[in-house]
């Protein structure tokens, strides 16, 4: 299950990060009180194709530290927004 959200976050990335816009971001992450991080990113494609997911990662769980080194500084109760991620998890 795992695999497939950090796929689908890959794929994400490639179909955003192909939009000339100045900031490029795929969505927002926002902490809840108990440390939870959720996702909620966009893609948009050719021909007028979105796709919309909701991904969250619990403190604990194995991605979690790979998606809080990824958006950065953030703190319970905040919000911020999403940059595509790498081809690869590091």
């Amino acid at each position: 299950m795992r695999t497939l959200q950090l796929a689908a976050l890959f794929l994400l990335s490639i179909a955003c990060a192909s939009r000339d816009a100045p900031t490029q971001t795929i969505g927002s992450a926002t902490m809840r009180n108990d440390g939870t991080i959720v996702l909620q990113l966009r893609a948009e494609g050719e021909g007028h194709l979105t796709g919309d997911s909701l991904h969250e990662y619990f403190p604990g769980d194995p991605n979690y530290e790979y998606v809080l080194r990824h958006i950065g500084p953030i703190s319970p109760g905040e919000s911020v927004f999403v940059k595509p991620f790498p081809d690869e998890p590091k």
